[in-house]
């Protein structure tokens, strides 16, 4: 919600927020966004002043590479004003320009609504306000802190194989009967297997005598 005018016609912010994102300076949250765009998977190319040391960033701090896309990111420390729509079309013009797919918008504080409705318009112009990004961010705010030890991963538990449904089970069982009764399963039979198993595999056993069941002489059952 807009809530009133500086008299250069800036509006002031509606949220006021006390919290570790809030006491960071802009320089600071460059580099924090850089973080945690690398940790997303991206390239990320540092162009803003708060690493190159130059005066301007020509309207680019970030420009991300990977997942198939090339975006230009645009860091804005505001607690107090509201980031008008200027911003928000002069880093659209650049998309063209560095031949980007798409650019990000980002603000620690809040965006006008002319420019939230300017960026609906063109499209290719993602807006994330303060309080998407601290939705976004998480508990990861603090390991992107200069200084901060990055965290370690956490183990994943091995997942379970997938378990058959019941209906395959049962075509399974009736299959093997099917087979046993008719002494195609490589069983004398009655289910006893003519190989024995060692070491995982199955081992050929002695041929049959003369008029054992069909199938004896080499067992097909494979075992788990």
């Amino acid at each position: 919600m807009d809530t009133g005018t500086t008299g250069y016609g800036r509006k002031y912010t509606s949220t006021k927020h006390d919290d570790e994102l809030s006491r960071v300076d802009w320089r600071e949250f460059e580099r924090m966004m850089a973080r945690w765009y690398a940790s997303r998977g991206y390239d990320v190319d540092h162009r803003g002043t708060a690493s190159s040391g130059r005066r301007t960033d020509g309207g680019i701090d970030l420009v991300l590479t990977g997942h198939g896309e090339k975006v230009l990111v645009q860091c804005k420390h505001a607690k107090v004003l509201q980031v008008p729509y200027t911003e928000a079309m002069q880093l659209f013009g650049l998309v063209h320009a560095e031949k980007a797919d798409r650019a990000i918008l980002i603000t620690t504080g809040e965006f006008t609504r002319e420019a939230l409705r300017k960026a609906r318009k063109v499209g290719q112009l993602e807006m994330i306000d303060g309080k998407e990004l601290r939705r976004r961010l998480g508990p990861d705010i603090a390991w992107l802190r200069d200084g901060a030890a990055e965290p370690v991963p956490t183990p994943q538990a091995p997942q379970s194989p997938p378990t058959a449904d019941a209906r395959s089970i049962e075509r399974d069982a009736a299959s093997r009967d099917r087979r046993r009764a008719d002494g195609t399963d490589g069983t004398d039979g009655t289910g006893r297997c003519c190989r024995t198993e060692a070491g995982g595999r199955t081992d050929r056993a002695p041929a049959a005598s003369a008029g054992s069941p069909r199938g004896f002489r080499q067992c097909r059952r494979s075992f788990a």
